[in-house]
Order: structure tokens, then C-alpha cells, then sequence
């Protein structure tokens, strides 16, 4: 979620929407369940640092920055999900097909 400036206020993930598994979710709005975000990531950081912030933060997933005039702005989102796809040597996309096809390589 971002303000008015674009700066991020908070972060929904699966894991914010499983807390509130079972609950009518229709008048909520997102600044009910989202968690806030303050941490800065630089998208040059090298992968191990990610993980090493992940672990620490107990985020996982990632928000990378560039500061423009006055304010930072989010360039991208680094997940879990994505450093393991990078440690398996997956290219995008490829983890989905695996999963339609029942596991079997193509």
C-alpha cells in the first residue's frame, strides 16, 4: 500500500490474509491488515544480504527502492519464492508448468 506521495505504508501478503482466513473480509479495508513496511532495500544488494534480511525481519518479500526528488519510490519486489526459483536454477515460469504437469520436466 502506498500514500498519496507514493511512499510504502504497508505490505499485504498471504501471510496478512491468513490471519484473517474465515472473517468477511468485504468492509475491510487494506490498512486494516496490512502489515508496515519500513525497510530499505537497495535492488544492487547482492542475494545472500536479501536472504540475511528476510531471516532477520521475518519479511519475505522485499521491496526495493530509488529515492527521487524528495521521496523513495518502490522499483520492485524481491520474494521467497523468487530467491528460491533463483537457487534452483528455475527460469520464470517454469516452476507453474512443473506444477500443471504433475512434477514431470518438460
Amino acid at each position: 500500500m502506498v500514500n498519496e506521495g507514493g511512499e510504502v505504508w504497508g505490505i499485504i501478503t498471504y501471510r496478512e490474509l491468513l490471519f484473517h482466513y474465515g472473517e468477511d473480509l468485504g468492509n475491510k479495508k487494506a490498512q486494516d491488515i496490512m502489515r508496515p513496511y519500513r525497510i530499505e532495500v537497495d535492488p544492487q544488494w547482492p542475494v545472500e544480504k536479501a536472504i540475511e534480511l528476510m531471516n532477520r525481519s521475518k519479511y519475505y518479500h522485499l521491496i526495493s527502492w530509488t529515492r527521487m526528488w524528495e521521496t523513495k519510490w518502490p522499483v520492485g519486489m524481491l520474494t521467497s519464492f523468487d530467491i528460491v526459483q533463483y537457487m534452483a536454477g528455475l527460469e520464470a515460469g517454469h516452476f507453474e508448468q512443473l506444477l500443471k504437469l504433475g512434477g514431470e520436466a518438460l
